[in-house]
């Protein structure tokens, strides 16, 4: 069965890629109409299929927030357990992908002309004021949408002119284009990273001219937003550190440099909004990878005024400033496990402060009022989660280190409680997100960012401590899996995390996480049942999810943790908004929101023992590509657990079952430390 899913999903990303070249020789066909008249192209492209392939997937140092840091330590203890080295492949316990790092254009390099389908233009302007313009509120819209009407007005019969209006406009058009393209086909195309290329030699004149413009860095920031929806987290974070360099380079930074610079009140205020969404993205791009950013606060004048900003982009700034400092606490040189109690106090007090001081139209309506989160306007409801998750985030950093390993646990279980606890909270919130609102499908980049991350954390503390975690977070952990598991059926980008984190599912039932456990039940399994998925996947249509499904619940009780194991219907497809981008006769004017009326309420999930621990419950970092990652763990488990029983067989008259279902004695329950330092690179 598991073959026949590997060939299926194989099978999936082929077809895919074969749409995105037929999509991509329509958009030539319509475009070729306007560019046939332009000798040169005023944006030509000087990127090659090689030189693409030439960029690296991996920077070469690992940082300490990084999941491939946690992994290099990993591999020390897959040797201490006695695995040899050439087990260890290059690729073994790597997050990054060996296939390219983007989609490769079927044709060779070529001059791309600045002209699209005015009515495309004006559809990508629609969505990315809807979808990307509320989470970096920086670009003037309005003023580019009079530029595009002025352009096309006055050279609609002269395409060749366009570009002489503004230098910036055109590469401005192009990345909001590119962008608003990967979010509509879930995924990379061909068609965006041309569009992209074609500016990547204005981009790359940027950073060598010697003096920069406002313009220039609003395209450096899109074009790191382009990346970090393609999930390409290397390349958004370098696009944006040379935007924050040319920003202290334009003295953006010191209020004073600022109004000597800029007469014109508006572009103040304009040059403001550009600096505060870099000094932000600085920050988010940083923390996903683990690599130090580029603007700190103390070069940053105190004076510099942020009233100017959307509500939303004021409180990411004030969460910034928090982020400085939970950056110093755990990605520093400092052990992690030495951090002061006290600054762990402060800086989770500072973390419940900010969310409190969000105004109140920004604030989470939590899952657990019912009814009252179900009804939502559809952009406040994306700001609010983003918000609300990002403190989860923050906080689960600095509790942390109360999961790192069962001593920790066992030396202060509330605090690892609470970690727990929040990242529950996080999962319980995105997956009421996508029950009621079509937000999570249209930005599945970020919005699974947390998801892998409060799993991961949950994942994390179950291996640690399955006797204390494991009755409590199974409804989470499935339904985390579903999740991904249903939306991976439309999106390359999930699809390539499923594919990560899937094998997990056989892994769980040995922790105590079995979908057939009976909530009555207290003992934990000490094996995989496998005739559990053997009968399942007889059963199944192939089209179903392994797993039951979260939206069939209908009381407290998980139907896959009830007594008998129901098989599970197909999952419902996708609720999807189809604004084909290259298609100008069908463009709607706005999303509709739509709010899906097959899932009961989450109100089920909130127990009274998570209300009264989480106060202002909060969720954890992600990894930042978990393709390889799948296939590794599971090998490593079955290694791992073929061991355990081949030493109860050994000592049967010694050993003993704990209460975490492990066969063996205290020498093995020591090696289940040295283990535990595996999903250290979940965080």
């Amino acid at each position: 069965m598991a073959a026949v899913e590997e060939q299926l999903s194989t099978l999936m990303e082929h077809m895919e890629q074969l749409a995105n070249n037929v999509q991509d020789i329509r958009n030539t066909q319509k475009t070729q109409g306007y560019e046939g008249n332009t000798t040169q192209s005023p944006l030509p492209s000087v990127m090659t299929n090689s030189a693409r392939k030439d960029r690296p997937t991996q920077p070469q140092f690992i940082g300490p927030t990084s999941s491939d840091y946690n992994f290099s330590m990993a591999k020390n203890t897959l040797r201490q357990m006695g695995i040899q080295s050439e087990d260890l492949s290059n690729q073994a316990l790597s997050l990054t992908s060996p296939f390219p790092s983007r989609a490769q254009s079927p044709e060779p390099a070529r001059q791309y002309g600045v002209l699209m389908d005015r009515q495309v233009i004006q559809h990508a302007l629609e969505v990315y004021k809807e979808e990307l313009h509320p989470v970096y509120p920086y670009l003037d819209l309005d003023e580019i949408r009079k530029e595009v009407s002025i352009l096309f007005s006055r050279h609609e019969n002269d395409p060749s002119e366009m570009s002489d209006r503004r230098r910036e406009i055109p590469g401005i058009i192009k990345l909001i284009v590119a962008s608003v393209s990967v979010l509509e086909a879930r995924g990379k195309t061909a068609f965006a990273q041309r569009l992209v290329d074609s500016v990547e030699d204005e981009t790359n004149a940027i950073l060598r001219q010697s003096e920069v413009s406002l313009p220039d860095l609003e395209i450096l920031t899109l074009t790191s937003i382009y990346y970090f929806h393609c999930d390409e987290p290397v390349l958004a974070w370098r696009r944006i550190g040379n935007a924050a360099r040319a920003a202290i380079e334009m003295g953006l930074h010191r209020r004073e440099t600022l109004e000597r610079n800029f007469l014109d009140v508006s572009m103040q205020t304009q040059a403001l909004k550009v600096f505060w969404c870099i000094y932000v993205l600085d920050r988010r791009w940083s923390f996903g990878i683990g690599m130090p950013f580029v603007l700190h606060d103390e070069d940053i004048d105190p004076a510099l005024p942020t009233r100017h900003c959307e509500p939303y982009l004021r409180c990411m700034i004030s969460y910034g400033q928090i982020c400085s400092k939970v950056w110093k606490a755990v990605a520093g040189f400092t052990e992690i496990n030495s951090i002061n109690k006290d600054t762990v106090n402060y800086l989770d007090f500072q973390i419940q402060q900010w969310l409190e001081a969000i105004p109140s139209s920004l604030q989470l309506i939590h899952p657990r009022l019912g009814n009252a989160a179900q009804n939502q306007a559809r952009i406040p409801q994306m700001l609010r989660t983003f918000l609300y998750i990002r403190a989860n985030q923050m906080r689960i950093y600095v509790h942390r280190h109360h999961i790192l390993s069962p001593n920790s646990i066992a030396q202060n279980p509330s605090a690892a409680r609470l970690v727990i606890d929040i990242a529950k909270d996080t999962i319980h919130v995105l997956v009421h997100l996508r029950e009621t609102s079509t937000v999570y499908e249209t930005q599945q980049v970020p919005f699974n960012y947390f998801l892998v991350s409060a799993f991961s954390a949950i994942f994390l503390g179950v291996c640690h401590a399955p006797e204390r975690f494991s009755q409590t977070c199974r409804t989470e952990f499935y339904s985390a899996l579903e999740l991904l598991y249903t939306l991976s059926a439309q999106s390359s980008i999930t699809r390539r995390l499923w594919k990560g984190i899937k094998g997990l599912r056989h892994i769980a039932p040995r922790l105590g996480l079995s979908p057939t456990k009976s909530p009555e039940d207290t003992t934990l399994p000490s094996a995989i049942d496998s005739s559990i998925y053997n009968n399942v996947a007889q059963a199944r249509p192939s089209s179903a999810s392994p797993f039951p499904p979260f939206r069939q619940r209908r009381s407290t009780i998980p139907s896959y943790i009830s007594d008998e194991y129901r098989i599970a219907d197909a999952p419902a497809p996708i609720t999807r908004i189809n604004r084909p981008i290259l298609t100008p006769q069908s463009i709607p004017g706005e999303f509709q929101q739509t709010i899906s009326t097959q899932y009961p309420p989450l109100t089920s999930f909130i127990t009274t023992e998570t209300t009264s621990t989480l106060g202002n419950p909060m969720s954890l970092p992600t990894v930042s590509d978990v393709y390889e990652m799948g296939n590794d763990l599971t090998a490593f488990f079955e290694t791992f657990f073929s061991q355990n029983q081949q030493l109860a067989t050994e000592n049967e008259e010694s050993t003993h079952m704990d209460a975490s279902g492990f066969v063996g004695g205290p020498d093995l329950l020591q090696d289940r430390g040295e283990l535990s330092q595996l999903f250290e690179t979940f965080l």
